[in-house]
């Protein structure tokens, strides 16, 4: 099981997102890879519109953060 705490600050905003799961060496990454590609197949329509060489979380936005919070893996902000 994993519990990790994001930290991101901008000027003079902050906010802090913690993240948790089961086994990431084998269950979760399963799950992340799976999620993605199911939101890359099914949710075009409400993906983010970004093209090129980006990262997941612009690729993707809340559109993985949801199917994945439904997988089991939970996004908090705290």
């Amino acid at each position: 099981w994993f519990t990790v705490t994001f930290l991101a600050r901008a000027g003079a905003h902050e906010v802090r997102c913690q993240v948790r799961g089961g086994d990431p060496g084998y269950g979760e990454t399963a799950k992340m890879i799976s999620e993605a590609a199911l939101s890359l197949a099914f949710d075009d329509a409400i993906l983010p519109a970004q093209h090129g060489v980006i990262t997941s979380a612009v690729a993707f936005g809340n559109v993985l953060i949801d199917r994945l919070d439904h997988a089991g893996i939970s996004f908090r902000e705290q």
